[in-house]
């Protein structure tokens, strides 16, 4: 009896071991773009529970890559349940296909299903189901099911009734370093010199944006400028709070004219991209909001004031009328700025297990989604660097580079994949695009037809058809 149990645990921990051994195999044929033999690792790497995880996640990008993302729909099902933390990685992938895929109507039945599920998870982090209720009102209002539209927006959170002043200069991005007035004045009488030296004072709209963002466009008709908005915030106790920001533009946050939040580089962001631990005040408190943008159609910001979890507080309202606050007195370096809990996560996965490099996509992939450009192509550049030749990382490094507007870099990256996979999707539809840029349609269909016989007919294949 003892030799047959030894035996079992033998075989058991040599299967273990194999299914440990062929994720980090898959990994080795990734950085040598060989798919197919990767594709079966991968599948085997997921019949292990110690490896399930970052294998799946693994074959998601693979997918991606090959075009093939469409055949992906148990993440919801499968990943989601075996997961132990799934919110990160949900993050990470929010607008893949795979997961939920782009703000809108929602094409597949088991996006919007994984968004209900998100809205109703009590564990989940806050900032994923805020998320997601704005996704499945995005979803409503797109579908035109406008009756049902509105309580997931408002179960967003958001601070709303705000009065408006602006616009100022922001010339070259150099209003966020000016003091235009709004700061010392919040009385509504107190009267600025807008962009165009016109008296201006503090504005409340007739009817204020819903959607769980607030635009200052509608107030404002200059696509460059710097706003100010100011909510009078009223707090039934004193109570320390999580401020969190999402923007589009440059941004900073003063709470009872303490300066909390000061990011001067414009970005288009995701809710909850800044986040500052800070105290509410019994009564009123004075939230003032400098945003500033550039060649901008829709600058606009998202305010949410949170527990510890980043669930919005109930106890709370805005209002635009004025009204009386204690101010401050306080240093704003001694401030307690909260990292955000994706960034954080996958940090610390890439410190603990610095040659796994599936942890280098998802974080490049949560700097991309908070629009921090510059984090996310540093990170894949240390990734890069030790596979050089690996082109799921080189495609992300690709994507990092279009945001950033650059083209060089952009086009040299490109030229690499060329060279180490020939055949990729990537390089089929770079040179069907220039073809039919050209008016070369009789390559242009040898290449489709090839490219259909490699990776199927989508709604590419159809519009070059």
């Amino acid at each position: 009896m003892r030799f047959f149990l030894s035996a079992i645990f033998c075989v058991v921990t040599l299967a273990s071991y194999c299914q440990q051994t062929a994720y980090k195999g898959a990994w080795q044929e990734l950085n040598s773009n060989k798919w197919a033999s990767a594709a079966k690792l991968l599948t085997d790497a997921e019949a292990d529970p110690l490896t399930f995880q970052d294998a799946y996640i693994t074959n998601i990008y693979l997918k991606t890559y090959n075009g093939k993302i469409d055949n992906v729909t148990d993440f919801g099902t499968s990943y989601y349940d075996k997961s132990q933390n799934p919110y990160p990685y949900i993050f990470a992938l929010w607008y893949n296909t795979a997961v939920l895929g782009e703000s809108g109507k929602k094409d597949k039945d088991y996006q919007l299903k994984l968004v209900d599920r998100l809205i109703t998870d009590k564990k989940a982090h806050g900032t994923i189901v805020g998320s997601a209720n704005y996704q499945r009102g995005m979803n409503n209002l797109f579908s035109n099911n406008f009756d049902k539209t509105q309580p997931y927006f408002d179960a967003v959170g958001n601070i709303k009734n705000w009065q408006y002043a602006g616009p100022f200069e922001n010339i070259s991005e150099s209003g966020f370093y000016k003091n235009y007035g709004p700061l010392e004045h919040p009385e509504p009488e107190a009267i600025f010199k807008s962009v165009n030296n016109a008296d201006v004072k503090w504005i409340t709209p007739a009817a204020e944006n819903k959607d769980g963002w607030n635009p200052v466009c509608y107030q404002f008709n200059k696509s460059t400028g710097v706003a100010y908005a100011q909510n009078f915030v009223q707090s039934p106790s004193d109570q320390q709070v999580y401020c969190n920001i999402g923007v589009s533009g440059s941004i900073k946050v003063w709470i009872n004219d303490e300066l909390m939040i000061a990011e001067s580089k414009e970005r288009v962001t995701d809710m909850d991209t800044y986040t500052v631990k800070c105290n509410l005040k019994k009564g009123a408190n004075r939230v003032l909001i400098q945003i500033g943008y550039t060649a901008t159609s829709y600058p606009n910001f998202n305010v949410r004031f949170t527990d510890e979890n980043f669930w919005p507080l109930q106890n709370i309202t805005g209002s635009s009328t004025f009204a009386a606050y204690s101010k401050t007195a306080g240093d704003y370096k001694s401030i307690v700025r909260i990292a955000h809990f994706a960034e954080a996560f996958f940090a610390d996965k890439i410190a603990k297990q610095p040659e796994n490099l599936v942890n280098y996509l998802l974080l490049a992939d949560v700097y991309l989604r908070n629009k921090k450009i510059i984090e996310a192509r540093d990170i894949l550049t240390t990734a890069i660097n030790m596979a050089p030749d690996n082109c799921l990382l080189k495609t992300k490094m690709v994507e990092v580079l279009i945001r950033e507007d650059n083209r060089t870099l952009m086009l040299e990256e490109i030229e690499k994949i060329k060279q180490a996979d020939p055949n990729s999707l990537l390089v089929y539809d770079l040179k069907l695009k220039e073809l039919f840029e050209n008016q070369k349609f009789e390559d242009g269909a040898i290449e489709l037809k090839k490219r259909i016989d490699l990776y199927g007919e989508d709604q590419a294949t159809d519009a070059y058809k």
